[in-house]
C-alpha cells in the first residue's frame, strides 16, 4: 500500500504547487528560464569567491569553522522567518484545502504532504548557500570523504529544523486565531502575530547564547581552533550539533554530534505531525468562509457615495484594496517591503550592537566626504527591496483566470497598467518613507542628508515597478487556482530582483569605483535610473500595451 503522505505531496507538486515552468509555458517564459539560470551563475561564482576570501581570512586567526558556522545559523534563521509565510499561504491559505478535506485524508497526512513540498522548495535556497561554503571549507582545509557525506546528510535536514519550528508555531497561532467572523482579518492577524513571535523568539535565544562580555569574546577570538563556532551558532539552535559534526568528521565526537542532529530533526518532525493530527482540522475548517453585513444607506448620502473620480485613481486604490485585503497578498507583497526594520532591530535587541556604535556611525555619516556614499547605500537598497515586493512582477498574474474581465471594462489598457504600477510605487514610497524614519530616529543624520534620499529613492522604486509589470506582461502566471501559486510560486519576482540586481550594479560601480563626490553622486544616480525610467516606460506604453492586448485569461 503506497504511503498517503508521499503521494499527496507528488500530486500537489505535479497539480501546480511549482513556479509555472513545467509544460504548456511559451516561448517567452523558456527563455526567461534561459535566462535565470545564466543569471544565477555568475551570482554563484561570486558568492563562492567571496567566501574563499573568508576562509583564508578566518583562518589567519584559526576561526575558519566559524564560516560553517554563521552560513548555517544565517541560512537557518532565514529559512525559519521567511518560511513562516509560506507555511502561512500553504496550509492555511490555499484554496485546494476545501478539496482535501472531503477526500480521506488524516490531518497529519495533510500536514505532511503540504510540509514536504515546501521543503522541497527549500532546497534550492539551501543548494545556492550552502553547497559553496561545504565544499570551500572542505577543498581549503583539505576533508575527506566522510566530511562530504556528513555534508550531505546535513543538507537534507537543514530546512526541516526551522520549518517545522515554523510550522508549529502557525498551528498553534492559527488555531486560536480562526474564528467564523473578519475571517481574512483574522488569518492576517494569525500571520503577523505568528511571524513577529518567531522574531521574539529569536531575539531571546541570541539574548541567552550570545550575552558575553567584551572581554569573554575577545579571549574566544584569540584562543583560535574554532572557538568563535559556539558563539556564532547560537543564532539558531541545533546548528552547533551539525557544526560540530563536520568539524570533527574525522573523530568519533562527529558521529556523536551527527547522531543528535538527525535525532532532534526526527523527533521535531514527529512533534509536528502529532501537532498537526491535534490542531490542524480545527485551524482549518472553515477558514474559506466568510460573512457580510446589511450595508444601509440613507437616500442623502447617496449623491456623496456615486461622486464621479478619476479613472486611474479609483483603479488604484482598487488594487490596494485587495492587496490589504487578501491575506495571502498582504503577507507577501506588502509586508514584504515594511520588514526589513525588523531585521536591522535584531542586533540591537540582541546586544550584539550598542547604541554608542550608532552614534559613531551617525557622527560618520555628518562628514559630508561620506554623504555621497551613503545617498547611494540608500539608493542601492531600494533597488532591492522594491524588487522583493513583488507588486507589480505579479499584478498581472493575480487576474488569473479573470483576466478577460479586464478586456469589457471601459478603462482603455494604458490606464489599467498606470492603475498597476501605481499601486506598487505607492506601497514601495510608504516602505521608503518608514526607512527614512528609522534611519533619521537610530542614526541622527544630517537634515540635508534625509533630504536627499528622500529626493532621489523614489527613483529606483518607479524603475522595478515599470520592470515587474513589464516582465509580468510577457510571462503571466494566469493558469492558478490559488491565490499562493499566482505570488508565491512566481519566477517573475526573480526575474525582476535579478534585474534589480543588474540595474543597481551599473548605477552604483561608477560611484564607488572613482570614489565620486555628493554632487557628482547626485548626478549619476538621478542620469542613468532617470534614462533607464524614461526608456523602460516607452517600452511599457508601446510594446507592453500591446502584449496586455493579446493576452488571454
Amino acid at each position: 500500500m503506497k504511503n498517503k503522505t508521499l503521494t499527496l505531496a507528488k500530486i500537489l507538486v505535479k497539480n501546480g504547487e511549482g513556479f509555472g515552468i513545467g509544460k504548456g509555458k511559451g516561448k517567452s517564459s523558456k527563455v526567461m528560464l534561459i535566462i535565470l539560470t545564466l543569471s544565477l551563475a555568475p551570482l554563484f561564482v561570486g558568492f563562492t569567491k567571496v567566501l574563499l576570501n573568508i576562509y583564508n581570512l578566518l583562518f589567519t586567526i584559526g576561526q575558519e569553522g566559524t564560516m560553517i558556522s554563521w552560513g548555517l545559523a544565517m541560512l537557518s534563521l532565514i529559512i525559519f522567518v521567511f518560511g513562516i509565510v509560506y507555511i502561512i499561504s500553504s496550509f492555511y491559505l490555499s484554496t485546494d484545502i476545501e478539496n482535501l478535506l472531503h477526500i480521506p485524508l488524516r490531518p497529519k497526512q495533510i500536514v505532511g504532504a503540504k510540509f514536504l513540498v515546501v521543503t522541497f522548495y527549500e532546497y534550492i535556497i539551501t543548494a545556492f548557500f550552502y553547497l559553496p561554503i561545504l565544499f570551500v571549507y572542505g577543498i581549503k582545509s583539505s576533508a575527506g570523504l566522510l566530511y562530504y557525506i556528513y555534508g550531505m546528510v546535513v543538507f537534507f535536514l537543514i530546512p526541516i529544523l526551522p520549518l517545522a519550528a515554523a510550522s508549529i508555531l502557525v498551528m498553534v497561532i492559527m488555531r486560536f486565531t480562526n474564528v467564523t467572523k473578519n475571517k481574512d482579518a483574522f488569518k492576517l492577524v494569525g500571520g503577523l502575530i505568528a511571524f513577529f513571535l518567531a522574531m521574539g523568539a529569536n531575539v531571546m535565544i541570541q539574548k541567552f547564547t550570545m550575552n558575553l562580555s567584551p572581554d569573554e569574546v575577545e579571549a574566544l577570538l584569540s584562543g583560535g581552533e574554532n572557538s568563535l563556532v559556539a558563539l556564532t551558532s547560537g543564532i539558531f539552535p541545533t546548528v552547533k550539533y551539525a557544526t560540530e559534526a563536520l568539524l570533527n568528521h574525522q573523530a568519533l565526537t562527529g558521529l556523536y554530534q551527527l547522531l543528535i542532529y538527525v535525532t532532534i530533526s526526527i523527533i521535531v518532525y514527529v512533534i509536528l505531525i502529532s501537532l498537526g493530527e491535534l490542531l490542524y482540522f480545527k485551524g482549518v475548517v472553515g477558514i474559506s468562509e466568510g460573512t457580510s453585513k446589511r450595508n444601509s444607506q440613507k437616500p442623502e448620502n447617496f449623491d456623496q457615495s456615486l461622486r464621479k473620480s478619476s479613472v486611474i485613481k479609483t483603479y488604484t486604490l482598487s488594487e490596494i484594496k485587495l492587496l490589504i485585503r487578501t491575506p495571502i497578498y498582504f503577507m507577501n507583497c506588502i509586508l514584504m517591503t515594511f520588514i526589513w526594520p525588523v531585521f536591522f532591530l535584531f542586533p540591537l535587541l540582541t546586544n550584539s550592537i550598542d547604541f554608542s556604535m550608532l552614534a559613531e556611525i551617525g557622527e560618520f555619516l555628518k562628514d559630508p566626504q561620506w554623504a555621497g556614499k551613503a545617498v547611494a547605500a540608500v539608493f542601492g537598497a531600494m533597488f532591492f527591496i522594491s524588487s522583493m515586493s513583488g507588486i507589480t512582477s505579479t499584478s498581472i498574474s493575480r487576474e488569473g483566470q479573470g483576466l478577460f474581465v479586464k478586456k469589457y471594462l471601459p478603462v482603455s489598457y494604458r490606464d489599467q497598467i498606470t492603475a498597476k504600477v501605481l499601486s506598487g510605487f505607492i506601497i514601495g514610497i510608504l516602505g521608503m518613507l518608514m526607512a527614512v524614519v528609522f534611519i533619521g530616529i537610530l542614526l541622527r543624520p544630517p537634515i540635508y542628508l534625509l533630504l536627499l534620499v528622500l529626493t532621489t529613492a523614489w527613483i529606483p522604486i518607479l524603475l522595478l515597478s515599470f520592470t515587474g509589470i513589464f516582465i509580468d506582461l510577457f510571462n503571466p502566471k494566469l493558469d492558478w487556482d490559488t491565490e499562493q501559486k499566482a505570488v508565491k510560486q512566481n519566477l517573475n519576482l526573480i526575474y525582476n530582483l535579478l534585474i534589480s540586481l543588474v540595474l543597481g550594479g551599473i548605477t552604483l560601480f561608477p560611484i564607488f569605483k572613482f570614489n565620486l563626490g555628493l554632487l557628482s553622486t547626485m548626478l549619476v544616480l538621478i542620469g542613468i535610473t532617470g534614462g533607464l525610467n524614461l526608456l523602460v516606460y516607452k517600452l511599457l506604453y508601446t510594446k507592453g500595451v500591446n502584449q496586455f492586448a493579446k493576452l488571454e485569461g
